[in-house]
Protein backbone atom coordinates (compact mmCIF):
# COMPACT_ATOMS: atom_id res chain seq x y z
CA UNK A 1 0.00 0.00 0.00
CA UNK A 2 1.25 3.36 -1.05
CA UNK A 3 1.31 5.78 1.63
CA UNK A 4 -0.96 8.42 1.46
CA UNK A 5 1.63 11.47 0.78
CA UNK A 6 3.15 9.54 -1.46
CA UNK A 7 0.02 9.27 -3.86
CA UNK A 8 -0.90 12.60 -3.44
CA UNK A 9 2.53 14.03 -4.51
CA UNK A 10 2.60 11.50 -7.17
CA UNK A 11 -0.44 12.87 -8.77
CA UNK A 12 1.06 16.90 -8.41
CA UNK A 13 4.36 15.45 -10.51
CA UNK A 14 1.44 14.37 -13.07
CA UNK A 15 -0.51 17.34 -13.28
CA UNK A 16 2.73 19.08 -13.26
CA UNK A 17 4.05 16.69 -16.12
CA UNK A 18 1.37 19.08 -18.28
CA UNK A 19 -0.61 15.75 -19.26
CA UNK A 20 -4.01 16.73 -18.90
CA UNK A 21 -3.92 20.24 -19.65
CA UNK A 22 -5.01 19.82 -23.52
CA UNK A 23 -8.10 19.72 -25.26
CA UNK A 24 -7.58 16.71 -26.52
CA UNK A 25 -6.45 15.10 -22.66
CA UNK A 26 -9.68 16.32 -21.31
CA UNK A 27 -12.05 15.14 -23.78
CA UNK A 28 -10.28 11.69 -23.47
CA UNK A 29 -10.26 11.33 -20.13
CA UNK A 30 -13.71 11.78 -20.22
CA UNK A 31 -14.81 9.40 -22.73
CA UNK A 32 -12.88 6.98 -20.92
CA UNK A 33 -14.65 7.65 -17.75
CA UNK A 34 -18.02 7.03 -19.98
CA UNK A 35 -16.64 3.70 -21.99
CA UNK A 36 -15.79 1.96 -18.26
CA UNK A 37 -18.84 2.94 -16.76
CA UNK A 38 -20.98 1.70 -19.30
CA UNK A 39 -19.06 -1.48 -19.79
CA UNK A 40 -19.71 -1.92 -16.04
CA UNK A 41 -22.79 -0.97 -15.65
CA UNK A 42 -23.71 -4.60 -14.07
CA UNK A 43 -21.32 -4.87 -11.64
CA UNK A 44 -21.55 -1.06 -9.90
CA UNK A 45 -25.21 -1.82 -10.37
CA UNK A 46 -25.36 -5.23 -8.15
CA UNK A 47 -22.68 -3.51 -5.66
CA UNK A 48 -25.13 -0.81 -4.73
CA UNK A 49 -28.14 -3.11 -4.81
CA UNK A 50 -25.30 -5.12 -1.84
CA UNK A 51 -24.82 -1.70 0.03
CA UNK A 52 -28.47 0.00 -0.46
CA UNK A 53 -30.70 -2.95 -2.03
CA UNK A 54 -31.55 -0.14 -4.75
CA UNK A 55 -32.70 -1.85 -7.95
CA UNK A 56 -30.43 -2.06 -11.10
CA UNK A 57 -32.98 0.32 -12.62
CA UNK A 58 -33.10 2.75 -10.32
CA UNK A 59 -29.49 3.31 -10.07
CA UNK A 60 -29.54 3.28 -13.69
CA UNK A 61 -31.66 5.91 -14.02
CA UNK A 62 -30.98 8.33 -10.52
CA UNK A 63 -27.19 7.89 -10.73
CA UNK A 64 -25.44 7.11 -14.01
CA UNK A 65 -27.86 8.73 -16.28
CA UNK A 66 -26.88 12.03 -14.89
CA UNK A 67 -23.13 10.99 -14.99
CA UNK A 68 -23.33 10.40 -18.82
CA UNK A 69 -25.14 12.97 -19.42
CA UNK A 70 -22.78 15.68 -17.95
CA UNK A 71 -19.75 14.00 -19.79
CA UNK A 72 -22.13 14.31 -23.01
CA UNK A 73 -22.28 18.00 -21.88
CA UNK A 74 -18.62 18.84 -20.79
CA UNK A 75 -17.58 17.09 -24.25
CA UNK A 76 -19.58 19.06 -26.22
CA UNK A 77 -19.06 22.70 -24.83
CA UNK A 78 -15.49 21.84 -23.51
CA UNK A 79 -13.81 23.87 -26.53
CA UNK A 80 -15.97 26.89 -25.71
CA UNK A 81 -15.13 27.75 -21.98
CA UNK A 82 -11.39 26.97 -22.93
CA UNK A 83 -11.54 29.44 -25.18
CA UNK A 84 -9.38 32.98 -23.77
CA UNK A 85 -10.91 36.19 -23.50
CA UNK A 86 -9.19 39.10 -24.93
CA UNK A 87 -9.98 42.64 -24.13
CA UNK A 88 -8.22 46.15 -25.00
CA UNK A 89 -8.14 48.90 -21.84
CA UNK A 90 -6.27 52.25 -21.76
CA UNK A 91 -4.59 52.18 -18.55
CA UNK A 92 -1.89 55.47 -17.67
CA UNK A 93 -2.00 56.50 -21.38
CA UNK A 94 -0.92 53.19 -22.84
CA UNK A 95 -3.42 50.66 -24.73
CA UNK A 96 -2.92 47.17 -23.20
CA UNK A 97 -4.12 43.90 -24.14
CA UNK A 98 -5.69 41.28 -21.85
CA UNK A 99 -5.77 37.89 -22.06
CA UNK A 100 -7.91 35.29 -19.70
CA UNK A 101 -7.61 32.60 -19.52
CA UNK A 102 -9.00 29.27 -17.34
CA UNK A 103 -6.20 27.17 -15.54
CA UNK A 104 -6.12 23.97 -13.83
CA UNK A 105 -5.91 24.26 -9.96
CA UNK A 106 -4.00 20.94 -9.72
CA UNK A 107 -4.93 17.77 -7.49
CA UNK A 108 -9.25 17.65 -6.02
CA UNK A 109 -9.88 15.21 -3.94
CA UNK A 110 -13.55 14.18 -3.74
CA UNK A 111 -15.63 12.86 -0.68
CA UNK A 112 -18.23 10.94 -1.53
CA UNK A 113 -21.91 10.71 -0.38
CA UNK A 114 -23.16 7.14 1.66
CA UNK A 115 -26.78 7.90 -0.36
CA UNK A 116 -25.44 8.55 -3.59
CA UNK A 117 -22.29 6.45 -3.90
CA UNK A 118 -21.49 7.30 -7.76
CA UNK A 119 -23.57 10.18 -8.36
CA UNK A 120 -21.90 12.76 -5.94
CA UNK A 121 -18.24 10.65 -6.22
CA UNK A 122 -18.40 10.69 -9.84
CA UNK A 123 -20.00 13.99 -10.90
CA UNK A 124 -17.71 16.26 -9.39
CA UNK A 125 -15.12 14.23 -11.03
CA UNK A 126 -16.56 14.55 -14.16
CA UNK A 127 -15.72 18.56 -13.68
CA UNK A 128 -12.88 18.26 -12.48
CA UNK A 129 -10.95 16.27 -15.73
CA UNK A 130 -12.91 18.60 -17.88
CA UNK A 131 -11.36 21.16 -16.15
CA UNK A 132 -7.66 19.92 -16.26
CA UNK A 133 -6.92 18.27 -13.00
CA UNK A 134 -6.23 14.96 -11.26
CA UNK A 135 -8.50 13.29 -9.25
CA UNK A 136 -8.69 11.71 -5.51
CA UNK A 137 -11.92 9.78 -4.95
CA UNK A 138 -12.43 8.98 -1.89
CA UNK A 139 -16.18 6.89 -1.35
CA UNK A 140 -18.13 7.04 1.60
CA UNK A 141 -17.16 4.26 4.62
CA UNK A 142 -19.41 1.22 5.22
CA UNK A 143 -19.73 0.33 1.58
CA UNK A 144 -16.61 -1.63 1.06
CA UNK A 145 -18.73 -3.84 -1.94
CA UNK A 146 -19.07 -0.51 -3.76
CA UNK A 147 -15.68 0.95 -3.10
CA UNK A 148 -14.06 -2.14 -4.08
CA UNK A 149 -15.87 -2.19 -7.65
CA UNK A 150 -15.28 1.38 -7.92
CA UNK A 151 -11.69 1.17 -7.38
CA UNK A 152 -11.24 -1.60 -9.84
CA UNK A 153 -13.16 0.17 -12.80
CA UNK A 154 -10.99 3.63 -12.55
CA UNK A 155 -7.76 1.05 -11.79
CA UNK A 156 -8.34 -0.15 -15.32
CA UNK A 157 -9.37 2.63 -16.91
CA UNK A 158 -6.71 5.55 -15.50
CA UNK A 159 -3.39 5.89 -13.80
CA UNK A 160 -3.06 6.14 -10.06
CA UNK A 161 -1.18 9.00 -10.25
CA UNK A 162 -4.10 10.74 -12.78
CA UNK A 163 -7.50 9.46 -10.97
CA UNK A 164 -7.15 7.38 -8.19
CA UNK A 165 -9.46 5.83 -5.22
CA UNK A 166 -8.54 5.15 -1.35
CA UNK A 167 -10.77 4.03 0.29
CA UNK A 168 -11.48 4.13 4.50
CA UNK A 169 -12.67 5.11 7.45
CA UNK A 170 -13.75 9.28 8.61
CA UNK A 171 -9.82 9.21 10.07
CA UNK A 172 -8.41 8.48 6.83
CA UNK A 173 -10.64 11.32 5.36
CA UNK A 174 -9.37 13.94 7.72
CA UNK A 175 -6.04 13.08 7.15
CA UNK A 176 -6.65 13.42 3.84
CA UNK A 177 -7.86 16.84 4.19
CA UNK A 178 -4.49 17.45 6.17
CA UNK A 179 -2.86 16.95 2.96
CA UNK A 180 -1.66 19.51 -0.27
CA UNK A 181 -4.53 19.50 -1.93
CA UNK A 182 -6.07 22.33 -4.22
CA UNK A 183 -9.82 21.55 -4.00
CA UNK A 184 -11.76 19.48 -1.85
CA UNK A 185 -15.56 18.31 -2.70
CA UNK A 186 -17.74 16.90 -0.07
CA UNK A 187 -21.16 16.05 0.15
CA UNK A 188 -22.99 15.26 3.30
CA UNK A 189 -23.54 16.68 6.52
CA UNK A 190 -22.47 20.19 8.49
CA UNK A 191 -21.11 17.91 11.53
CA UNK A 192 -18.85 16.38 8.91
CA UNK A 193 -18.42 19.00 6.94
CA UNK A 194 -16.99 21.77 9.95
CA UNK A 195 -14.53 18.90 10.67
CA UNK A 196 -12.91 18.87 7.46
CA UNK A 197 -13.26 22.69 6.54
CA UNK A 198 -11.15 22.71 9.79
CA UNK A 199 -8.22 20.52 9.03
CA UNK A 200 -8.20 22.00 5.44
CA UNK A 201 -7.95 25.91 6.82
CA UNK A 202 -4.88 24.81 8.14
CA UNK A 203 -3.76 25.24 4.53
CA UNK A 204 -6.15 27.21 3.22
CA UNK A 205 -7.57 24.56 1.09
CA UNK A 206 -10.59 25.66 -0.77
CA UNK A 207 -13.47 23.63 -0.39
CA UNK A 208 -16.85 23.01 -2.58
CA UNK A 209 -19.40 22.04 0.34
CA UNK A 210 -23.22 19.94 -0.96
CA UNK A 211 -24.92 19.75 2.86
CA UNK A 212 -28.69 20.12 2.17
CA UNK A 213 -30.79 20.87 5.24
CA UNK A 214 -34.29 21.18 6.45
CA UNK A 215 -35.68 21.51 3.00
CA UNK A 216 -39.76 23.40 3.43
CA UNK A 217 -42.25 22.82 1.14
CA UNK A 218 -45.19 25.56 1.35
CA UNK A 219 -48.97 24.51 0.37
CA UNK A 220 -51.01 27.65 0.30
CA UNK A 221 -54.47 28.14 0.41
CA UNK A 222 -55.67 28.08 -2.87
CA UNK A 223 -52.73 24.82 -4.29
CA UNK A 224 -54.19 22.44 -6.43
CA UNK A 225 -53.60 19.52 -2.96
CA UNK A 226 -53.51 16.20 -5.80
CA UNK A 227 -51.09 17.87 -7.26
CA UNK A 228 -49.05 19.18 -4.28
CA UNK A 229 -49.55 15.59 -2.82
CA UNK A 230 -48.54 13.81 -5.67
CA UNK A 231 -45.36 15.56 -5.96
CA UNK A 232 -44.56 15.63 -2.58
CA UNK A 233 -44.81 11.74 -1.94
CA UNK A 234 -42.93 11.17 -5.00
CA UNK A 235 -39.71 13.23 -4.52
CA UNK A 236 -39.81 11.81 -0.07
CA UNK A 237 -39.71 8.49 -2.22
CA UNK A 238 -36.53 8.95 -4.21
CA UNK A 239 -33.84 7.06 -1.76
CA UNK A 240 -36.71 6.83 0.50
CA UNK A 241 -35.74 10.43 1.67
CA UNK A 242 -32.13 10.38 1.84
CA UNK A 243 -31.52 13.03 -0.47
CA UNK A 244 -30.02 16.49 0.17
CA UNK A 245 -32.62 17.79 -2.18
CA UNK A 246 -35.65 15.83 -0.21
CA UNK A 247 -38.43 17.89 1.44
CA UNK A 248 -38.08 17.90 4.79
CA UNK A 249 -41.45 19.26 6.12
CA UNK A 250 -44.44 20.81 5.08
CA UNK A 251 -45.87 24.03 6.27
CA UNK A 252 -49.93 23.84 5.64
CA UNK A 253 -51.77 26.96 5.70
CA UNK A 254 -54.36 26.09 8.66
CA UNK A 255 -57.66 26.64 6.64
CA UNK A 256 -56.93 23.66 4.30
CA UNK A 257 -54.66 21.40 6.66
CA UNK A 258 -57.29 18.87 6.99
CA UNK A 259 -58.05 18.28 3.59
CA UNK A 260 -54.24 18.03 2.65
CA UNK A 261 -53.71 15.66 5.37
CA UNK A 262 -56.62 13.62 3.89
CA UNK A 263 -55.06 13.97 0.17
CA UNK A 264 -52.09 13.02 1.60
CA UNK A 265 -53.68 9.87 3.18
CA UNK A 266 -55.56 8.74 -0.36
CA UNK A 267 -52.28 9.12 -2.65
CA UNK A 268 -49.86 7.00 0.12
CA UNK A 269 -53.59 4.48 0.62
CA UNK A 270 -53.49 3.96 -3.42
CA UNK A 271 -50.47 4.66 -4.60
CA UNK A 272 -48.12 2.88 -2.75
CA UNK A 273 -47.91 -1.23 -1.68
CA UNK A 274 -49.92 -2.96 0.91
CA UNK A 275 -47.29 -3.64 2.93
CA UNK A 276 -44.41 -1.87 2.20
CA UNK A 277 -41.59 -2.99 4.63
CA UNK A 278 -41.75 -6.43 3.04
CA UNK A 279 -41.03 -5.05 -0.83
CA UNK A 280 -37.75 -5.79 -1.97
CA UNK A 281 -37.60 -2.77 -3.69
CA UNK A 282 -38.09 -0.24 -0.62
CA UNK A 283 -35.06 1.66 0.29
CA UNK A 284 -33.88 0.74 3.84
CA UNK A 285 -32.08 2.81 6.00
CA UNK A 286 -28.21 3.58 5.20
CA UNK A 287 -26.93 2.14 8.12
CA UNK A 288 -28.36 0.87 11.68
CA UNK A 289 -27.27 3.74 13.33
CA UNK A 290 -29.25 6.03 10.74
CA UNK A 291 -32.38 3.46 11.16
CA UNK A 292 -32.01 4.04 15.30
CA UNK A 293 -32.56 7.89 14.79
CA UNK A 294 -35.25 7.79 12.54
CA UNK A 295 -37.16 5.16 14.81
CA UNK A 296 -36.34 7.93 17.67
CA UNK A 297 -38.22 10.66 15.31
CA UNK A 298 -41.61 9.20 15.18
CA UNK A 299 -43.24 10.21 18.75
CA UNK A 300 -42.24 13.70 17.37
CA UNK A 301 -46.38 14.39 16.75
CA UNK A 302 -49.22 12.62 15.74
CA UNK A 303 -48.61 9.83 13.14
CA UNK A 304 -51.26 10.33 10.31
CA UNK A 305 -50.38 7.49 8.51
CA UNK A 306 -47.33 5.03 8.51
CA UNK A 307 -45.48 4.65 11.61
CA UNK A 308 -44.24 0.77 11.26
CA UNK A 309 -40.55 -0.57 10.92
CA UNK A 310 -38.54 -3.69 10.26
CA UNK A 311 -35.58 -4.02 12.57
CA UNK A 312 -34.11 -6.78 10.55
CA UNK A 313 -33.88 -4.64 7.20
CA UNK A 314 -34.04 -1.50 8.15
CA UNK A 315 -36.90 -0.45 6.87
CA UNK A 316 -39.24 2.68 7.70
CA UNK A 317 -42.53 2.70 6.51
CA UNK A 318 -43.36 6.49 4.83
CA UNK A 319 -44.61 8.40 7.51
CA UNK A 320 -46.36 11.69 7.88
CA UNK A 321 -46.95 13.73 11.14
CA UNK A 322 -48.80 16.42 11.94
CA UNK A 323 -49.09 18.28 15.52
CA UNK A 324 -45.35 19.08 15.32
CA UNK A 325 -44.05 22.41 15.97
CA UNK A 326 -40.50 23.90 15.77
CA UNK A 327 -39.67 22.87 19.29
CA UNK A 328 -40.29 19.36 18.29
CA UNK A 329 -36.92 16.51 17.93
CA UNK A 330 -37.93 16.19 14.33
CA UNK A 331 -37.74 19.88 13.65
CA UNK A 332 -34.30 20.24 15.39
CA UNK A 333 -32.45 18.05 12.93
CA UNK A 334 -32.35 17.50 9.14
CA UNK A 335 -34.80 14.34 9.23
CA UNK A 336 -33.06 12.39 6.10
CA UNK A 337 -35.60 9.66 5.77
CA UNK A 338 -39.21 8.88 5.18
CA UNK A 339 -40.74 10.63 7.54
CA UNK A 340 -42.57 14.07 6.79
CA UNK A 341 -43.99 16.73 9.36
CA UNK A 342 -46.61 18.69 8.62
CA UNK A 343 -46.61 22.04 9.89
CA UNK A 344 -49.38 25.33 9.91
CA UNK A 345 -49.29 28.66 9.29
CA UNK A 346 -51.42 31.57 9.21
CA UNK A 347 -49.37 34.37 7.61
CA UNK A 348 -47.27 33.92 4.85
CA UNK A 349 -44.85 36.99 5.10
CA UNK A 350 -44.71 36.02 8.44
CA UNK A 351 -43.94 32.48 7.68
CA UNK A 352 -41.29 33.35 4.88
CA UNK A 353 -39.75 35.96 7.53
CA UNK A 354 -39.63 33.11 10.37
CA UNK A 355 -38.23 30.79 8.02
CA UNK A 356 -35.28 33.55 6.87
CA UNK A 357 -34.30 33.13 10.40
CA UNK A 358 -33.66 29.23 10.90
CA UNK A 359 -30.16 28.08 8.80
CA UNK A 360 -31.19 28.65 5.19
CA UNK A 361 -32.34 25.35 3.03
CA UNK A 362 -30.91 23.97 -0.02
CA UNK A 363 -33.96 23.77 -1.71
CA UNK A 364 -38.28 24.67 -1.38
CA UNK A 365 -40.98 24.54 -2.87
CA UNK A 366 -44.07 26.44 -3.13
CA UNK A 367 -47.52 25.42 -4.31
CA UNK A 368 -49.81 27.94 -5.45
CA UNK A 369 -51.84 29.47 -8.16
CA UNK A 370 -51.22 33.10 -6.97
CA UNK A 371 -48.87 34.64 -8.31
CA UNK A 372 -48.03 37.34 -5.72
CA UNK A 373 -47.53 34.53 -3.43
CA UNK A 374 -45.05 33.11 -5.67
CA UNK A 375 -43.30 36.32 -6.38
CA UNK A 376 -43.40 36.74 -1.90
CA UNK A 377 -41.69 33.94 -1.82
CA UNK A 378 -39.32 33.68 -4.92
CA UNK A 379 -38.41 37.46 -3.64
CA UNK A 380 -37.76 36.61 -0.25
CA UNK A 381 -36.69 33.32 0.90
CA UNK A 382 -33.48 32.48 1.50
CA UNK A 383 -33.03 28.94 -0.41
CA UNK A 384 -30.19 27.83 -3.23
CA UNK A 385 -33.35 26.24 -4.90
CA UNK A 386 -37.13 27.29 -5.14
CA UNK A 387 -39.47 25.65 -7.11
CA UNK A 388 -43.39 26.34 -7.95
CA UNK A 389 -45.59 23.76 -8.02
CA UNK A 390 -43.37 20.75 -8.28
CA UNK A 391 -40.16 19.11 -6.77
CA UNK A 392 -36.72 17.99 -7.95
CA UNK A 393 -38.04 14.33 -8.35
CA UNK A 394 -40.09 15.46 -11.46
CA UNK A 395 -37.86 18.09 -12.56
CA UNK A 396 -34.12 18.06 -14.76
CA UNK A 397 -30.63 18.38 -12.91
CA UNK A 398 -30.32 21.46 -12.33
CA UNK A 399 -27.25 23.39 -13.85
CA UNK A 400 -26.05 24.22 -10.54
CA UNK A 401 -27.11 24.80 -7.11
CA UNK A 402 -25.56 26.19 -4.12
CA UNK A 403 -26.80 27.86 -1.12
CA UNK A 404 -25.84 30.24 1.85
CA UNK A 405 -24.79 29.04 5.50
CA UNK A 406 -24.71 25.28 6.34
CA UNK A 407 -27.03 24.09 2.98
CA UNK A 408 -22.77 24.35 2.01
CA UNK A 409 -21.07 26.69 -0.29
CA UNK A 410 -20.11 26.83 -4.01
CA UNK A 411 -21.64 25.72 -7.39
CA UNK A 412 -20.56 22.78 -10.08
CA UNK A 413 -21.85 20.89 -12.69
CA UNK A 414 -21.35 22.31 -16.54
CA UNK A 415 -19.78 26.18 -16.96
CA UNK A 416 -19.81 26.36 -13.08
CA UNK A 417 -17.79 23.30 -12.33
CA UNK A 418 -15.85 23.81 -15.23
CA UNK A 419 -15.05 27.34 -13.38
CA UNK A 420 -15.12 26.21 -9.79
CA UNK A 421 -12.17 23.74 -10.67
CA UNK A 422 -10.05 26.62 -12.55
CA UNK A 423 -8.75 29.49 -11.67
CA UNK A 424 -8.61 32.84 -14.32
CA UNK A 425 -4.94 33.70 -14.99
CA UNK A 426 -4.67 37.04 -16.57
CA UNK A 427 -1.91 38.15 -19.63
CA UNK A 428 -1.17 41.72 -20.10
CA UNK A 429 0.84 43.02 -22.64
CA UNK A 430 1.10 46.80 -23.46
CA UNK A 431 0.22 47.51 -27.30
CA UNK A 432 0.86 50.88 -27.83
CA UNK A 433 2.02 54.21 -25.63
CA UNK A 434 0.33 57.24 -26.20
CA UNK A 435 3.09 60.59 -26.76
CA UNK A 436 2.26 62.87 -24.34
CA UNK A 437 3.57 66.98 -25.52
CA UNK A 438 5.10 68.16 -28.65
CA UNK A 439 4.47 67.63 -32.27
CA UNK A 440 4.16 64.09 -32.20
CA UNK A 441 1.44 63.98 -29.60
CA UNK A 442 -0.84 66.15 -31.82
CA UNK A 443 -0.27 64.67 -35.00
CA UNK A 444 -1.35 61.34 -32.95
CA UNK A 445 -4.51 62.82 -31.32
CA UNK A 446 -5.42 64.15 -34.96
CA UNK A 447 -4.79 60.90 -36.32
Amino acid sequence: MIPLRERVKAQHSWFLSGQTRSLRARRQALATLDRFLRAYREPLSASIHVVLGRSENETWQSELVPIHDEIARCRRRLSAWMRPRRRLVWHHGRLCCYEATREPQGVIAIFGNAAWPLRYTLLPAVDALAAGNCVILKPAPGQQAFSDILAAVIAEAFPASYVTVIDGDHQLAERLAAEALSHIVMTGNPVSAARIMRIASRRLTPLTLQLGGKNPVIVCRDADLDQAAHSILQAKRINCGQDCLAPDYCLVDEGIMEAFLERLSWHLRYSTAADSLHDPSYQPALDHEQYLRLRELLPSGRIVWGGRSNDQTRQIELTVLDRVDYNSPIMRQEVFGPILPVLGFDNLAGQVSRLNLLPHPLMAAVFTRRQQDWKLVSKALMAGQICLNSLPASLPLAPSHGAPGQAGHGQYLGHEGFRRFTYERTLVRRFLERPRRGPQARDWYQS
